[in-house]
């Protein structure tokens, strides 16, 4: 599994938010948010800063991930 596919979606949980709550904080459409999710498509520079800023980690957490053992 690749764990970076996984990230956005753990981030979501964790932090108790709906994929709507999480689009809108960062300005983007719910199916947008989906298919970050899904790995479809990518968030540019300045929505991973949103993001890193909605979830509070640092923009490494999306490059590098912490796998779990």
């Amino acid at each position: 599994m690749n764990t970076n596919k996984m990230n956005l979606k753990v981030l979501r949980t964790i932090s108790g938010m709906t994929q709507e709550q999480v689009a809108e904080a960062v300005g983007v459409s719910r199916v947008t948010y989906l298919k970050w999710e899904r790995y479809e498509t990518f968030p540019d520079v300045k929505q991973l800063v949103k993001l890193s800023e909605v979830f509070g980690c640092s923009l490494d957490h999306f490059y590098f991930p912490v796998k779990a053992n």
